[in-house]
């Protein structure tokens, strides 16, 4: 699949200023993947929204990052339903 803009794992961590460790939790769980460039992890920007909401639900509710991969599939099936209702 091709990806126009990817951005380095490295980047946005330090730009969110969260652990490396948590977004490549989610790259391990499945809920995301990299592509990697000159051997560097990247996050496609399609990808992005996604981390940064699981981001939050796990900063606001202290929600364990096992529990995200769950999280995330509701939140992908809401979203799929609020736009076919919006059609």
């Amino acid at each position: 699949m091709y990806y126009t803009k990817l951005i380095p794992v490295k980047d946005f961590c330090e730009f969110h200023q969260v652990e490396s460790t948590f977004v490549i939790n989610l790259e391990e769980m499945g809920v995301i993947h990299f592509v990697v460039e000159q051997e560097i992890p990247h996050i496609p920007y399609e990808m992005v929204f996604r981390v940064e909401r699981l981001m939050r639900i796990q900063r606001d509710f202290d929600v364990r990052i096992q529990d995200l991969d769950l999280i995330d599939e509701l939140l992908t099936k809401i979203d799929e339903l609020e736009s076919r209702l919006g059609e």
